[in-house]
Parts: structure tokens; sequence; C-alpha cells
């Protein structure tokens, strides 16, 4: 509520800066994340997930839900995905 008055997040805590990590520790973050969503996606849970760490993503589809023609996928891009071309 400091943040924004309208959130819906009511008392839970946010983050809102997070120091630099290094490429291991994005790495871990990124594949202990991947597993995750591996695991909600088989359970049905969910249908994919995208995941973004510091300008690093990595996607998971499946593609009986049509998120993606070649099957599941992990991605890892050093693009920022908030930047267009």
């Amino acid at each position: 509520r400091a943040l924004d008055d309208e959130s819906d997040l009511g008392n839970l805590p946010v983050t809102v800066a997070v120091p630099a990590l290094g490429a291991e520790a994005i790495k871990a973050a990124l594949d202990a994340g991947m597993r995750a969503a591996d695991t909600l996606r088989a359970r049905g849970v969910i249908e994919g997930a995208t995941l973004a760490v510091q300008g690093r993503w990595r996607v998971l589809a499946d593609p009986e839900t049509g998120l993606s023609p070649v099957g599941p996928v992990a991605c890892t891009s050093l693009a920022d995905p908030r930047r267009r071309p």
C-alpha cells in the first residue's frame, strides 16, 4: 500500500529492488523456476510460463496448448524483454 494505494496486494510484501546477480545465480534461479513451472504444467495447473531474471529469460511452452509449434522448449536470451526494437 505504501507504493500504490490502489494495489490489490493488500499488505503483502513486494520486492522493489534487487542487486545485480552473477551469471551463476541467474542460471540457478531460472533452472529452479523452470523445474517448478514444468511440475505445474505436468499437473495441469498452468499451460506455460515465461521467466525473467535481470534481462535473461526462459519460456516453457506446450504444443497441445498452441503455445509452441515445436514442443516444450526452454529458451535463454540476453535480450531485455522490456526493450522494443
